[in-house]
């Protein structure tokens, strides 16, 4: 409506303009006195009024001055107009920048965070620690997003009045925003692989937890195995030779009652994950061949020892029978306790000799076996089976 009213005088302006305008030739005319305007038809009464020249002049001079002034005004208010949307924008990417300042400061104060997570979580007896670098972009970040922010929250509590100020706090609210974004972007990637090296170190964690276990188990089997040969010798041979000043024969050792018929034992595969190591220096290999082969050992001993106890019971049976017994049937019992008789000594002497060296053989599986457990885990904690002041104890 407004442009419309400013078209309508700046046409009466410029009619009037053309009404009064003449040429070089009409100067030397005599000047009119007046101007006759007809507004009456053809056959009506007449209503012709004359009108003087310099009154056209001064209401077309009064038009123009009108004009001028309405259309200064109209630029006036376009200009105040486009001020105040640029104003409104802005105000608009200043909230836009203040937003999201926040949210990617909180993004990248996160990331130090993670990290600390990820330092609780020991592995091989030391920390994992998210990288130096990307802790160090991380804090570089959250600085520049509360300059971000700052600015942002000038901006709007003191927004800029003229037009240059308003135009360059818009670009550089602009570079805010495509810095966010980008800063937005590689947060995300950073804390993705750090979420990564935190699943990483819990899987390992877990699994060095089994690991530990299993070797805590083997530990504990090798001390029992230990402890059952060192209990078999002192009831077969040391508390008999104590008793009687010298070594007991074998007619002198009986069967033993309540030994360990069978053992916890453990197979190959619960400890391949020892074996996994290239280094040529690693002794758990050839360890682990002497530990699998003293088990061995321990379960034909084990053998040998009932095999040996039920036949002490046959012994004693038939040992008492033949004093009964006459002819042939007596002689038939004398061949059965002479090979019975035979057979306990070889069975007492194979466990007279094989026991101190099968407890002999594990005494020195436990040093290296802690050595090794300990170069492997450093830092985990394995149980101790004897008191390190027990002389009796392996050297550990």
């Amino acid at each position: 409506m407004r442009s419309r009213v400013i078209g309508l005088f700046i046409g009466l302006s410029l009619g009037g303009c053309a009404a009064i305008a003449v040429s070089p030739a009409q100067l030397t005319r005599p000047p009119p006195t007046d101007v006759r305007i007809v507004s009456a038809p053809d056959n009506g009464p007449d209503l012709s009024v004359a009108v003087p020249t310099w009154v056209l002049a001064l209401v077309t001079a009064g038009l123009c001055i009108i004009t001028a002034r309405i259309a200064k005004a109209a630029l006036a208010d376009a200009s105040r107009l486009r001020r105040e949307s640029l104003q409104r924008e802005v105000n608009t990417a200043a909230h836009k920048v203040a937003a999201t300042a926040e949210r990617v400061g909180q993004l990248a104060a996160s990331v130090p965070k993670e990290g600390g997570r990820l330092s609780g979580i020991k592995t091989s007896g030391k920390s994992e620690t998210a990288s130096p670098a990307i802790q160090a972009a991380a804090h570089d970040r959250a600085s520049r997003t509360r300059v971000m922010k700052d600015h942002a929250l000038q901006v709007i509590t003191s927004p800029p009045t003229d037009s240059d100020q308003l135009a360059s706090a818009q670009r550089r609210l602009d570079e805010h925003l495509v810095q966010l974004d980008v800063m937005k972007e590689a947060i995300s990637a950073e804390l993705d692989s750090v979420a990564r090296d935190i699943a990483s170190a819990e899987q390992t964690q877990r699994r060095l937890t089994i690991e530990v276990g299993h070797c805590n188990k083997l530990i504990f089997v090798l001390g029992q195995m230990l402890t059952a040969l060192e209990s078999i010798q002192m009831a077969l041979f040391e508390e008999p030779a104590t008793k009687r000043g010298r070594p007991p024969e074998w007619s002198e050792i009986g069967a033993l009652v309540g030994a360990p018929i069978d053992t916890p034992g453990f197979t190959l595969d619960e400890y391949a994950f020892l074996l996994q190591d290239e280094d040529p220096s690693d002794l758990a290999p050839e360890l682990l061949g002497r530990i699998y082969h003293a088990e061995a050992n321990y379960r034909h001993l084990l053998s040998r020892l009932n095999d040996r106890s039920q036949l002490w019971h046959q012994y004693n049976e038939i040992r008492a029978t033949p004093q009964f017994l006459r002819g042939e049937a007596a002689l038939a019992e004398i061949g059965t306790t002479t090979a019975l008789t035979a057979r306990l000594k070889e069975l007492t002497r194979w466990l007279a000799e094989d026991l101190p060296e099968s407890i002999q053989t594990f005494k020195t599986l436990f040093q290296p076996l802690y050595a090794v457990l300990n170069a492997k885990y450093p830092g985990k904690r394995f149980i101790k089976l004897w008191p390190t002041n027990d002389p009796t104890a392996p050297h550990l």
